[in-house]
């Protein structure tokens, strides 16, 4: 596939960053004359992911009749999460992932035959975790590394892609690649600007996105279950202790080894009757 698409979403998500965080002013608090900032930050991933759709001639189906259509819309609503902290924050996550869950099993169900057998219920209960562990790791990450954890799940999210391409699911891959290009923006405008906090507001969004795509490769294409979980849970190796410039490294390496074996271990077997 051409990488075009991706390009296009990500200058579109970088003016939104642009515009919110506005970097080029200096003084004042990180936030506080800057109340768009999070919400940028929130838009970032659905913008680059959904003009990556439209420009890969494709489109979001409203009312939604795809799995992907569920994701994304449920990335939509995720950026409602933004204005929310502590204690209600843990909530509201706890049940959007629930209805998330149950509005993309219902609209699928004459999917689930063929694709999830009879441990349905599983799947929702499933679908549901996958969500609140990746808004967790996303959360945790960027709140104690910050640019160091937005690396981290641009890693995990830019990791993905081959997994899912090389699983059946070649749409899906791109738009997941449009997300980790998102936390990119996110990580460089992190080390640019030390005095900001643009990670602010991007966790619930990236987790929405990044867990309905990596479950779309595992339950819709031939990606194999445990390197979704790997994919999920990569960033949490930048939680390892220490501070300095090597360890440093050193995290972000052992993230992008996680997701470089989850990616291998991805791969379809090779048919036997090729030659034939």
């Amino acid at each position: 596939m051409s990488p075009i698409p991706v390009v296009i979403g990500g200058t579109l998500a970088a003016l939104v960053l642009l515009i919110g965080w506005q970097p080029w002013r200096r003084g004042g608090r990180p936030s506080g004359d800057r109340p768009l900032g999070p919400l940028a930050s929130a838009l970032a991933g659905p913008v680059a992911v959904l003009v990556t759709l439209y420009a890969n001639a494709s489109k979001l189906s409203v009312p939604p009749r795809k799995y992907l259509d569920w994701v994304l819309l449920a990335a939509l609503v995720a950026v409602g999460l933004v204005s929310l902290r502590g204690r209600r924050l843990g909530l509201a996550v706890g049940l959007f992932a629930l209805g998330a869950g149950v509005l993309a099993y219902f609209p699928t169900r004459s999917l689930h035959e063929r694709y999830w057998g009879d441990a349905r219920v599983y799947w929702l209960v499933g679908l549901v975790l996958a969500f609140v562990a990746s808004f967790l790791v996303a959360q945790r990450a960027l709140t104690a590394r910050r640019a160091d954890g937005a690396g981290a799940l641009a890693l995990a999210a830019l990791g993905s892609a081959p997994a899912l391409g090389l699983s059946g699911t070649g749409s899906a891959a791109l738009l997941v690649a449009a997300l980790g290009g998102a936390a990119l923006l996110v990580t460089g405008f992190a080390l640019l600007r030390s005095d900001l906090r643009p990670w602010e507001g991007f966790a619930p969004t990236f987790a929405a996105l990044h867990a309905g795509l990596v479950a779309s490769g595992v339950l819709y294409a031939e990606t194999p279950k445990w390197s979704g979980l790997a994919l999920l849970l990569a960033p949490l190796c930048v939680l390892l202790p220490g501070g300095s410039v090597w360890v440093r490294l050193a995290r972000l390496v052992l993230v992008a080894l996680t997701v470089a074996i989850a990616a291998w271990t991805a791969q379809a077997p090779a048919n036997p009757y090729d030659g034939y």
